[in-house]
């Protein structure tokens, strides 16, 4: 009786995980495979070809929003990524009533629904000079991605020993070198995590991005948005394809070197205490 219910034990966790990732993963499989499909219409597989990788490399329209999407998260990202770290490094020194009333506001851009907050960006550069187009979807896309970052990095310093700081400062290290020598290794992977959210959120933004752009500024989200009038081109599942392969590579090897880097770090402590 005892082995049958350590087996379910085992088992069911398992086949629990299982589902799970078939539920997350099985769209992703499902474009992926119709970006190969000879026949304009997903209803139906009529065999196996590259034309519509080839004709997607043709698509000027929708290699510029690709290549306009990727123009506004990076920049995004470098925003959220200074901004955000600074703005935890800040809070971290409050007391605990400031530090919590801070953070309250900080959730707010990602509590607040994208539609409400879309029309209140929208009409606050309605009465500024600004064009609408890239500056206006970069401060936007900015406004819902600090949060991610101040987050993370919020708790990466919560829980980071204050006295390896101290440590530094008492060995006659300053400020600036205390915090490039110690600080800012530790909280390096909060921040990537923190920049590699912004880059999905605002990658993957309709609402704002549709309330704030200009004619010359249109998105990939935007334009395959607009494409669903009259059926979305399995272009756009190879464009998709191609996109889930890079994004799925970078995030492997960024999982490999902060492996590597963890593992040469435990060899070096090993190596010092022995």
């Amino acid at each position: 009786m005892s082995n049958v219910i350590r087996v379910r034990k085992n088992v069911f966790p398992k086949i629990y995980i299982g589902l799970v990732m078939a539920l997350l993963y099985m769209p992703v499989l499902v474009v992926m495979v119709y970006s190969f499909n000879q026949s304009e219409h997903s209803a139906a597989w009529t065999g196996v070809t590259l034309d519509w990788y080839r004709e997607m490399s043709r698509d000027r329209r929708l290699i510029d929003a690709l290549r306009k999407s990727v123009e506004v998260a990076a920049i995004t990202c470098a925003i959220s990524g200074v901004f955000g770290t600074a703005a935890a490094l800040a809070v971290s020194r409050y007391g605990a009533k400031a530090r919590r009333t801070v953070s309250f506001l900080m959730y707010i851009p990602i509590i607040v629904p994208e539609i409400i907050l879309g029309v209140a960006l929208l009409m606050f550069f309605s009465v500024t000079p600004l064009r609408y187009g890239v500056t206006t979807m970069v401060l936007s896309h900015s406004t819902f991605c600090i949060p991610y970052v101040f987050i993370m990095v919020s708790i990466r310093l919560r829980g980071m020993d204050a006295s390896l700081v101290e440590a530094a400062r008492d060995l006659g290290a300053r400020p600036f070198k205390a915090f490039r020598s110690v600080t800012l290794p530790l909280i390096m992977p909060a921040i990537l995590s923190g920049v590699l959210i912004s880059a999905a959120m605002s990658l993957d933004d309709v609402v704002i991005s549709s309330l704030v752009s200009g004619p010359e500024s249109m998105t990939l989200p935007i334009r395959i948005f607009s494409m669903l009038r009259i059926g979305v081109s399995p272009r756009v599942n190879a464009l998709s394809t191609i996109m889930i392969f890079v994004l799925f590579t970078l995030a492997g090897l960024l999982q490999f070197f902060t492996r590597e880097k963890r593992n040469r770090r435990f060899k070096d402590e090993v190596g010092m205490n022995a």
